[in-house]
């Protein structure tokens, strides 16, 4: 991230920054050019179905900061 500009050198990311970055990259996902982009690479397309804002949510809500 320091490297694309998206967060200063030195400045550590806590939970709070990193669960609003995700958030925030969650709300814009183009969930359809999402799906074309991994397509080639999943067995069973109709896995990608649930695919969804709340779900991305619901599983970046489930990841342990440690």
């Amino acid at each position: 991230m320091v490297q694309s500009g998206h967060w200063p050198k030195g400045q550590a990311l806590d939970e709070t920054e990193w669960r609003t970055l995700m958030d925030r990259a969650i709300d814009t996902l183009n969930l359809d050019q999402a799906r074309v982009d991994v397509l080639p690479f999943v067995q069973d397309p109709d896995a990608l179905a649930l695919w969804s804002r709340p779900f991305f949510h619901d599983v970046a809500r489930r990841i342990i900061i440690v």
